[in-house]
C-alpha cells in the first residue's frame, strides 16, 4: 500500500473573514493559490492515489478538493479518522481495512505528523516536518501497519510549487 500524507494549505485565522471557530477555518486566497501550485507539483511527482480522504474541517475538506481537481480525480471522501487529534490506533485500523493499492490522506498537525512517525516507527515522537500544502509518500510491503512502512519522499511546498510550474 502507498500512503500520501497531504497537509491542508494556509488558512485564515481565527476572527478574520467572518470566522468564529478554528473547525469554520477557511483556506486563504493565498492559500487555495499556493495549494493548487503544490497540487500540480503532486502530479509531476507521479502522486497517483486512488481515492483522497479528507478530515471533515473545512480548510483541509477545499484542500482535498483542490488536489483531486489538479490530479484529474473525482471527488473526495470526508472520514472523522482524519479529524484533528485523531485517535492513531483507530486510523491505523482504519487504514488496514482498507481495499485500495493507494491512498492520499488530507489533514492537520500534529496529527498528520504523529501518523506519519507512526508508520515508520515505534511511536509518534520523530520529527516530521509538514508544512502546510507539503506531501509526503510512504509505502508499505502490503497492508498499513505500525513501523512498516518506508518513508520514500517528503516534499515541502516550496519545492512542490516549483515543480508545478
Amino acid at each position: 500500500m502507498i500512503i500520501y500524507i497531504f497537509r491542508h494549505g494556509t488558512a485564515v485565522d481565527v476572527g478574520e473573514e467572518g470566522v468564529k471557530c478554528d473547525a469554520d477555518r477557511m483556506l486563504s486566497a493565498e492559500g487555495r493559490k499556493k495549494t493548487a501550485s503544490a497540487a500540480r507539483g503532486a502530479a509531476a511527482c507521479d502522486c497517483a492515489p486512488e481515492r483522497i480522504f479528507s478530515s471533515p474541517l473545512i480548510r483541509a475538506r477545499e484542500t482535498a478538493e483542490i488536489v483531486a481537481h489538479e490530479l484529474d480525480m473525482s471527488g473526495i471522501r470526508i472520514v472523522e479518522e482524519l479529524a484533528p487529534e485523531l485517535d492513531l490506533d483507530a486510523t491505523m485500523a482504519w487504514l488496514r481495512g482498507l481495499s485500495y493499492e493507494s491512498v492520499m490522506l488530507v489533514g492537520h498537525l500534529p496529527s498528520l505528523a504523529e501518523l506519519a512517525s507512526l508508520m515508520i516507527s515505534d511511536g509518534p515522537d520523530l520529527d516530521i516536518m509538514l508544512k502546510k500544502a507539503s506531501l509526503c509518500r510512504i509505502s508499505f510491503p502490503g497492508k498499513a501497519r505500525q513501523a512498516q512502512g518506508t518513508l520514500e519522499w517528503l516534499i515541502q511546498p516550496s519545492a512542490l510549487r516549483r515543480l508545478g510550474k
